[in-house]
């Protein structure tokens, strides 16, 4: 019975319809083949090259062992002659002179093992020979064998599904009321369905996106607008030139930046400096007290990284990292601080390569080591224009090709690919962008607002924009490479898939787990876009 249920599970297909508000946009594509200037301000190299040149290895994929000894997991036993098998099996359902029943009754008996040479059990990576040597030889014809397989298989069945349903906007739409009283502006999520999300009114709301239960508020966490005390004072008035720089005449007011991991929780406010939370057993949110060293600094991006570091974006153009893990005793170290050019208004980290990176108010986008805070290099990407929205990119076709996106006050958006060895896996630090001068990263189409919040899709070479025109745009990612008679090279090819829209204008966040789009933009609600659904399964998530 189990085994009818697994096979009609693998032979099923999927189909659906997408989600509301979805509005597909004619395909277009761009290529990194055009000139302008940029350059690399940190001086360690520029770039003489036009061209986008494919920097290749080899490429080191999984070692497969075949076994070839006498105890091989292939080996098929079979008795010599009949008499044998006479004597050695002892069943009274066959006559002693009868050998065709014999030699059937030796089949079913004989242990016979089919397989392809390559040993894949879920216990053992197929390269690590030691631990395979100590794999019992009836494993291989074991009812957990066979479970496994079928939960490896089901597993790439789910994630191609997902992978359709992302290209094909398959994406049901659920809205969670968060207040009656309050506009949600902001919102992160660490792990499904837990998500914290900041109000118009300076309120902390703590909500379970798949119950949609209200767990906790936090009233009157933050400020609502700045300089309500002293207009005319210095801090009031970079305080109001941050705002007018992150959210031009857009701006919602209330809670400018929330980030979540575990039971932590951090956020910032128009009143400067950010603040530490813990969700206790009772899902209450619970202070631990304001960050040090900040000086009422208007904080414009906090990001958690698996280790419980914090690190802190201000417009002061300042990266702040602190060390959270010791919080519950009221203490936090300042770690260490990474200066850059001009204001930071967003934030994005990559722990797969050690580096993080923050986009600019002068339209730069600078990468910084995560371990010691060390700056390395910066990219002036716009003219004359503010770099509004940051995030990292997995490459689909290449794997360990790496690009950053970032979002503009002018609506555009640019991909810029990073210098990774496609061997290691390791970022030319001294000169991670693989871009020359006079090459032109932007992608189309443009947004007709600035870009406020940019996030990768959780599914590799998918990545997605939402921009104060009111709409999310997903795009995906194709790296081709072309063979010329002198060199080899890659033409990075970008192009937009189809448009979410039904957005408010001051839509202001959007995180993904892979499976589903969250973000604010729906007045007092979340909105969810769910990709997981099976189409053929009533739309049950899975």
């Amino acid at each position: 019975m189990i085994y009818r249920a697994a096979t009609a599970f693998l032979f099923a297909s999927v189909c659906g319809k997408c989600g509301a508000f979805t509005l597909t946009l004619p395909t277009l594509q761009t290529t990194a083949e055009k000139k302008v200037s940029r350059s690399c301000r940190s001086g360690s190299s520029t770039r003489d090259q036009v061209l986008l040149t494919k920097r290749r290895g080899a490429f080191g994929g999984l070692l497969f062992y075949e076994t070839h000894d006498d105890n091989s997991i292939n080996e098929v036993k079979r008795s010599s002659t009949s008499s044998d098998k006479a004597e050695s099996i002892a069943d009274d359902t066959c006559a002693l002179g009868d050998e065709d029943c014999l030699e059937f009754q030796s089949l079913q008996d004989d242990s016979v093992s089919y397989d392809s040479g390559t040993i894949e059990d879920p216990l053992c990576d197929p390269s690590d020979v030691d631990c395979q040597a100590f794999l019992p030889r009836t494993y291989h014809n074991s009812d957990a064998r066979l479970s496994a397989e079928l939960s490896s298989r089901s597993e790439t069945l789910r994630r191609e599904m997902v992978l359709g349903n992302w290209i094909s906007a398959k994406c049901p739409t659920r809205f969670v009321p968060v207040s009656s009283v309050d506009w949600v502006r902001r919102v992160a999520v660490d792990m499904w369905p837990i998500a914290v999300c900041g109000g118009a009114r300076g309120h902390l709301y703590l909500v379970d996106l798949e119950t949609k239960i209200l767990l906790s508020t936090k009233e009157g966490a933050h400020a609502t607008q700045v300089g309500n005390e002293d207009a005319s004072s210095s801090t009031t008035i970079i305080a109001k030139q941050a705002m007018e720089h992150l959210y031009g005449k857009l701006d919602g007011g209330g809670v400018l930046s929330v980030a979540i991991r575990g039971n932590m929780i951090a956020s910032a406010g128009r009143e400067g400096g950010a603040k530490l939370w813990k969700v206790n057993d009772r899902k209450q949110i619970k202070p631990l007290g304001s960050l040090p060293d900040m000086h009422n600094s208007i904080v414009t991006s906090l990001k958690f990284d698996s280790e419980g570091r914090l690190y802190v974006g201000s417009y002061e153009g300042v990266v702040y990292t602190y060390d959270t893990s010791l919080s519950d005793s009221g203490k936090v170290e300042l770690l260490f601080t990474t200066d850059f050019t001009d204001s930071v208004l967003d934030l994005e980290l990559k722990e797969d390569l050690g580096v993080g990176v923050a986009a600019t108010k002068d339209g730069g986008a600078g990468v910084f080591d995560l371990g010691d805070g060390r700056f390395y290099c910066g990219l002036i990407t716009f003219d004359n224009v503010a770099a509004r929205s940051v995030t990292f990119l997995k490459h689909k076709d290449e794997p360990n090709g790496y690009s950053i996106i970032v979002g503009g006050n002018d609506g555009s958006v640019h991909r810029l690919p990073l210098n990774v060895n496609t061997k290691t896996g390791q970022l030319n630090k001294e000169d991670p962008f693989l871009v020359g001068e006079n090459v032109d990263t932007a992608i189309k189409p443009k947004h007709t607002g600035p870009v406020i919040c940019t996030t990768a899709a959780g599914v590799d070479g998918i990545f997605v924009t939402g921009g104060q025109d009111g709409s999310l745009r997903i795009w995906s990612t194709t790296d081709e490479i072309v063979l010329s008679e002198s060199k080899m090279r890659k033409y990075l090819s970008t192009k937009c898939l189809y448009s979410l829209t039904g957005y408010k204008l001051w839509l202001g966040s959007v995180c993904s787990d892979g499976k589903r789009l969250i973000s604010d933009g729906g007045e007092n609600s979340l909105i969810i876009r769910d990709f997981s659904q099976d189409p053929i399964s009533d739309g049950r998530s899975i």
